[in-house]
C-alpha cells in the first residue's frame, strides 16, 4: 500500500456503497487566473522546497535540501522560514500536518534509513512509536485535537493503521485486512483510510463510533483510496477503473461524485480541505499534467507562471488559499502559493 499522494488502488463497490448515487460526468475545468501565485523560495543556501499543505493560520510546511544537501522540515508563516528537525533525524524530515494549536506533526529517517513519525508542541519533540512498529512509523494526518493517525511497519515492513491520541495507540484494522493505514481524522474523530485484504484488492474504510464501514467506489471500479475527510464527514479520494485509469472522487452522505476534468486521462486527489474543497492534481492528452481545485462542482486548472509539464496542488485551507509544486523550464521543482483574487 502506497502513500496517497502516489496511490493506485482496486475494486468494485459492496454493502457500504449500495444505493449510492453516482454522478460520473467529467467536471468542466476552468482557467487559473482566479489566483495570485507566488513561488516560495529557499533559505539562503537552499537548493530547493517541497510544501506538502497548508493550514488555518495560513502557515506553509513540508521539506526542503539545504547547503549541505540535507532535508528538514519547514514551517513558513508570513515570510518567517522556521526549520523543523527532530534531535533523531539523520535523513530528512518532511512536515505533514499544522493544527490550529500550532502542533506540528511529520516523519523523519533516523541514521539507519528508518522513518518514525512525531509530534512537535512548543519545543518538546515526541517519536511515535506504535506496539505494533518493528520497523518504524509514518504519519498521514492530524484534527485540530491532535489526534493523529498514519501506519506502523511490522517485521515485514507490512503496515498496520493506528490513531494516536494523548499518549494512547489505537489499532485500526478493519476486520479481514492484512495491510492498512489512516490517512484521515475529522474534529469529531472519524478515522478514514484504506485497507488490503490478502488477495491484495485495496478499499476505503469509514471507522465512527467503533464501527468500520468499507468505502469502495462503484462500478467500473476496481479500486478504492481515501486520501481524507472534511469535518461535515465529506470523503475524498481516487479510485481506478479496468484499464487501470485514475480519477478523483468526492463521497458526501450517499451521494458519489467522480472528479474528472474535461479532457483529463487521469485524475490524483491530493488533500480535502476542512469545507469540502478538493485540490490535486491530472494529467491531460498531451501527457502533461497540471493541477486543479474542485469547489461546488467546478474544476479550477492550477499552473502558476513558470510552469512547464508539472503541476500538483497538496494543500487548501479555509480562505482558500492553496499550496503546491511544479517544474519549471529547467526541471527544477519549485514550491508555490495561490491566493484567490479578490
Amino acid at each position: 500500500m502506497q502513500q496517497p499522494y502516489f496511490a493506485r488502488l482496486r475494486r468494485t463497490a459492496v454493502a457500504a456503497i449500495c444505493g449510492l448515487a453516482a454522478a460520473m460526468c467529467g467536471a468542466t475545468a476552468v482557467a487559473g487566473d482566479r489566483y495570485t501565485y507566488t513561488t516560495i523560495t529557499p533559505p539562503v543556501g537552499a537548493s530547493s522546497v517541497t510544501a506538502l499543505g497548508v493550514n488555518e493560520h495560513s502557515t506553509v510546511f513540508g521539506t526542503y535540501t539545504d547547503a549541505n544537501g540535507n532535508s528538514p522540515g519547514f514551517l513558513l508563516n508570513h515570510e518567517v522560514f522556521t526549520t523543523i528537525s527532530p534531535p533523531q533525524a539523520t535523513y530528512g524530515t518532511f512536515v505533514v500536518a499544522v493544527n490550529i494549536f500550532r502542533t506540528v506533526a511529520g516523519n523523519y529517517f533516523d541514521t539507519n534509513f528508518n522513518q518514525f513519525g512525531f509530534v512537535l508542541q512548543g519545543k518538546t519533540y515526541t517519536t511515535i512509536n506504535p506496539p505494533t512498529a518493528v520497523n518504524g512509523s509514518h504519519i498521514n494526518a492530524m484534527n485540530n485535537f491532535g489526534a493523529i493517525g498514519g501506519y506502523a511497519f511490522d517485521a515485514n515492513f507490512n503496515l498496520h493503521g493506528f490513531v494516536y491520541f494523548w499518549g494512547r495507540y489505537i489499532a485500526v484494522e478493519p476486520p479481514g485486512s492484512v495491510l492498512s493505514q489512516v490517512t484521515g481524522i475529522s474534529d469529531d474523530g472519524t478515522v478514514v483510510g484504506n485497507y488490503n485484504k490478502a488477495d491484495g484488492i485495496s478499499h476505503g474504510f469509514v471507522l465512527k463510533n467503533g464501527t468500520y464501514t468499507t468505502i469502495d467506489a462503484p462500478a467500473p471500479a476496481v479500486s478504492t483510496q481515501i486520501v481524507g475527510i472534511d469535518d461535515e464527514g465529506t470523503i475524498a479520494g481516487t479510485w481506478a477503473d479496468t484499464l487501470n485509469v485514475v480519477h478523483g472522487f468526492v463521497l458526501g452522505g450517499k451521494t458519489f461524485t467522480t472528479i474528472q476534468p474535461t479532457g483529463a486521462t487521469s485524475t490524483i486527489v491530493g488533500a480535502i480541505g476542512l469545507d469540502g474543497t478538493v485540490v490535486g492534481g491530472y494529467t491531460d492528452a498531451g501527457s502533461v499534467e497540471h493541477g486543479f481545485v474542485y469547489d461546488d462542482g467546478v474544476v479550477t486548472t492550477i499552473d502558476p507562471p513558470g510552469a512547464v509539464g508539472f503541476t500538483f496542488v497538496l494543500g487548501v485551507n479555509l480562505s482558500g488559499m492553496i499550496v503546491g509544486n511544479y517544474d519549471d523550464a529547467n526541471t527544477n521543482s519549485q514550491a508555490f502559493i495561490g491566493i484567490p483574487k479578490k
